[in-house]
Protein backbone atom coordinates (compact mmCIF):
# COMPACT_ATOMS: atom_id res chain seq x y z
CA UNK A 1 0.00 0.00 0.00
CA UNK A 2 1.34 3.46 -0.78
CA UNK A 3 1.50 6.30 1.63
CA UNK A 4 -1.25 8.89 1.48
CA UNK A 5 0.37 12.26 2.03
CA UNK A 6 -1.18 15.31 3.99
CA UNK A 7 -0.30 18.47 3.29
CA UNK A 8 -1.51 21.21 5.95
CA UNK A 9 -2.07 25.15 5.52
CA UNK A 10 -1.00 26.97 8.99
CA UNK A 11 -3.00 30.26 7.57
CA UNK A 12 -0.69 32.10 10.26
CA UNK A 13 2.20 30.98 9.67
CA UNK A 14 2.01 30.24 5.84
CA UNK A 15 3.74 26.91 6.87
CA UNK A 16 2.62 24.16 5.05
CA UNK A 17 3.00 20.68 7.33
CA UNK A 18 3.71 17.48 5.32
CA UNK A 19 2.05 14.56 6.96
CA UNK A 20 2.92 10.60 5.71
CA UNK A 21 -0.18 8.40 6.33
CA UNK A 22 1.15 5.25 5.87
CA UNK A 23 -2.12 3.26 7.12
CA UNK A 24 -5.26 3.92 5.88
CA UNK A 25 -8.56 2.07 4.58
CA UNK A 26 -10.21 2.53 1.65
CA UNK A 27 -14.35 2.90 2.07
CA UNK A 28 -17.52 4.44 0.56
CA UNK A 29 -20.70 5.52 1.61
CA UNK A 30 -24.16 4.07 0.43
CA UNK A 31 -24.03 6.90 -2.21
CA UNK A 32 -20.63 5.50 -3.69
CA UNK A 33 -18.39 8.46 -2.48
CA UNK A 34 -15.10 6.88 -2.12
CA UNK A 35 -13.15 7.75 0.85
CA UNK A 36 -9.93 7.24 2.54
CA UNK A 37 -9.96 7.02 6.44
CA UNK A 38 -7.23 7.27 8.58
CA UNK A 39 -6.28 7.62 12.89
CA UNK A 40 -4.17 10.42 13.83
CA UNK A 41 -3.83 10.89 17.75
CA UNK A 42 -7.13 9.41 18.86
CA UNK A 43 -9.01 10.81 15.96
CA UNK A 44 -10.64 9.81 12.78
CA UNK A 45 -10.13 11.50 9.28
CA UNK A 46 -11.56 11.37 6.13
CA UNK A 47 -10.64 12.19 3.06
CA UNK A 48 -12.45 11.78 -0.71
CA UNK A 49 -10.91 10.64 -3.48
CA UNK A 50 -12.79 13.04 -5.62
CA UNK A 51 -10.37 15.64 -3.67
CA UNK A 52 -7.24 14.33 -4.12
CA UNK A 53 -4.60 16.88 -4.97
CA UNK A 54 -7.10 19.60 -3.96
CA UNK A 55 -6.93 21.95 -1.87
CA UNK A 56 -9.86 21.94 0.55
CA UNK A 57 -9.80 22.54 3.95
CA UNK A 58 -6.92 23.87 4.50
CA UNK A 59 -5.50 20.42 3.23
CA UNK A 60 -3.99 18.84 -0.08
CA UNK A 61 -4.15 14.84 0.64
CA UNK A 62 -1.91 13.37 -2.59
CA UNK A 63 -0.25 9.64 -3.25
CA UNK A 64 2.38 12.17 -4.48
CA UNK A 65 4.96 12.91 -2.15
CA UNK A 66 5.86 16.40 -3.69
CA UNK A 67 5.71 19.35 -1.71
CA UNK A 68 6.51 21.91 -4.54
CA UNK A 69 3.63 20.60 -6.43
CA UNK A 70 0.96 20.50 -3.50
CA UNK A 71 2.64 24.08 -2.74
CA UNK A 72 1.57 25.03 -5.98
CA UNK A 73 -1.68 23.27 -5.90
CA UNK A 74 -2.47 25.70 -2.60
CA UNK A 75 -1.21 28.71 -4.01
CA UNK A 76 -3.44 28.25 -7.15
CA UNK A 77 -6.22 27.72 -4.93
CA UNK A 78 -5.95 31.16 -3.12
CA UNK A 79 -5.57 32.86 -6.09
CA UNK A 80 -9.11 31.99 -7.68
CA UNK A 81 -10.37 32.30 -4.06
CA UNK A 82 -8.86 35.92 -3.87
CA UNK A 83 -10.24 36.71 -7.56
CA UNK A 84 -13.84 36.02 -6.67
CA UNK A 85 -13.11 38.20 -3.09
CA UNK A 86 -11.72 41.10 -5.18
CA UNK A 87 -14.43 40.31 -8.01
CA UNK A 88 -17.54 40.47 -4.69
CA UNK A 89 -15.88 43.37 -3.57
CA UNK A 90 -15.87 45.29 -6.25
CA UNK A 91 -19.58 44.24 -7.17
CA UNK A 92 -20.94 45.27 -3.90
CA UNK A 93 -18.87 48.24 -3.32
CA UNK A 94 -21.04 49.53 -6.95
CA UNK A 95 -24.13 48.54 -5.11
CA UNK A 96 -23.21 50.00 -2.45
CA UNK A 97 -22.39 53.74 -3.55
CA UNK A 98 -25.70 53.63 -5.92
CA UNK A 99 -27.49 53.13 -2.92
CA UNK A 100 -26.06 55.89 -1.27
CA UNK A 101 -26.44 57.94 -4.43
CA UNK A 102 -30.26 58.01 -3.86
CA UNK A 103 -30.57 60.08 -1.30
CA UNK A 104 -33.79 60.31 0.23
Amino acid sequence: MNPLYCFKLNNETGEIEKRVIPSYTSKKFTDNKEFYSYQRKGSVYHCYVKDLDRFKNDHVYSFDDNYEKAKATIIEALNVKRLKAHNDYLKYTEVKDKIEGWGY
